[in-house]
């Protein structure tokens, strides 16, 4: 009996020699194990950064949008402004002359008709930046101004002779799904 007491305890003390090393890696591991979680969880906003937006294409419903009224809609972090324009004439008026008058140094995509810088007359869809320093620029009753240092564009988004913004303001790629809805999208 007294032997198997003394096996017994033994095993025991054997046991607990083998196990403790294996308590201190079981630890070690999982502390690493949570350690590595944490550093690929601090990571994810940097990468997501380097990743391209998983929506490159917005479509703006442009049916409840009235003659003159602007809408502002954010696309892959600028704003974007969309006018609808009572249809008017494309000549320019002589009281305001233009820089850039047949849109040859703007940025706008081809299938725009560049003397009106739209694929519909009715409808104007342009970065609502001021193209000197990037201010928002706001609709008026002859087109848009920039708030910052009053440069002034036309309806077309086109910008006037004496103003400082350099060129006419950005026009985004869009085309119309529908009669009522555009659509923005980033080109392939």
């Amino acid at each position: 009996m007294a032997n198997q007491k003394e096996q017994k305890i033994r095993t025991m003390t054997s046991i607990d020699k083998i196990g403790i090393p294996r308590r201190r890696l079981l630890l070690k591991r999982l502390v690493q194990g949570l350690f590595g979680l944490g550093a690929l969880a601090a990571m994810v906003p940097f990468v997501r950064v380097l990743l391209p937006s998983r929506s490159q294409v917005l479509e703006v419903s442009i049916e409840k949008l009235a003659v003159d009224e602007t809408i502002y809609v954010e696309w892959l972090g600028r704003r974007v402004l969309v006018r609808r324009n009572a249809v008017v004439p494309i000549a320019t008026d002589a009281r305001f002359p233009l820089k850039d008058s047949e849109s040859q140094q703007s940025i706008q995509p081809d299938n725009v008709v560049k003397a009106h810088r739209a694929i519909r007359e009715d409808v104007f869809v342009a970065y609502a930046h001021c193209t000197h320093l990037g201010c928002e620029v706001r609709p008026d009753s002859e087109g848009f101004s920039c708030p910052c240092h009053q440069s002034r564009f036309d309806r077309a988004g086109r910008v006037l002779k004496d103003a400082i913004a350099p060129a006419n303001l950005s026009v985004p790629h869009y085309r119309f799904v529908s009669h009522k809805t555009l659509q923005l999208y980033r080109p392939s």
